[in-house]
């Protein structure tokens, strides 16, 4: 967690906040949505004018998205809320990489092959979870759009200026996620988003098993906590 010591106090009383409201209000869809909206009351402000990034560019989408199982679940409660369960059941199985692939493979793979999120709308370039995208993407940002393209278009990772103090303010609160989950005695890690929503879109029963502590996911990165 070195690229965190600096937040480390807001990571713990973050974690804290998690743990406690479970732990009072059970772990359900309600309790996970609730402290995701707190938490976005907690993001410092920012000017957006500031940063390059605008609607429909999609350049980071095509990047390997993390997110802790609560920010899963939260997506996944929001697609069942919106009825678009079935139709994102259908677009997982359209995928050309398995979900596999796409939860264990490097950043490098994702840009070589040009892997759009599964919630990208491939027409407009949007996101079609926006209100809900993990803090991961809710951190992502450029001051160089140009680096953005360049990066795109050579398939190649390509370092993207950005004000790392902004983005660790918001991942801050899926690795709060991350480690509340963990001392909960559940299986806790980053996840890949894609592969894990598809997992628990073609096998509704894993969320159950996880909630017993099973451990039914495959991670990105270490259990023992964030890189």
């Amino acid at each position: 967690m070195k690229q965190f010591d600096r937040f480390r106090p807001y990571i713990e009383s973050a974690s804290r906040i998690v743990f406690d409201s479970i732990k009072l209000r059970g772990l359900t869809y309600n309790t996970l949505n609730y402290l995701y909206r707190y938490f976005l009351t907690q993001l410092p402000p920012f000017t957006e004018e500031e940063f390059h990034c605008a609607p429909g560019c999609g350049y980071c989408c095509h990047l390997r998205v993390s997110v802790s199982v609560a920010e899963a679940l939260i997506i996944l409660d929001y697609l069942r809320e919106h009825d678009q369960r079935h139709q994102y059941e259908e677009r997982v199985n359209t995928l050309r990489e398995s979900l596999a692939q796409r939860a264990v493979s490097a950043n490098s793979w994702w840009l070589e092959n040009s892997v759009p999120c599964l919630f990208l709308e491939q027409k407009t370039a949007l996101c079609t979870i926006y209100e809900v995208r993990p803090f991961t993407c809710r951190a992502y940002h450029s001051l160089n759009r140009q680096r953005c393209e360049t990066g795109f278009f050579d398939r190649a990772e390509t370092a993207i200026p950005c004000y790392p103090d902004f983005k660790r303010s918001r991942e801050l609160y899926s690795v709060a996620f991350e480690l509340a989950l963990a001392e909960l005695g559940l299986q806790s890690a980053q996840f890949e988003l894609s592969s894990t929503i598809g997992l628990f879109l073609q096998t509704p029963d894993l969320v159950h098993h996880w909630a017993q502590g099973e451990r039914v996911l495959p991670s990105i990165l270490s259990d023992s906590g964030p890189a």
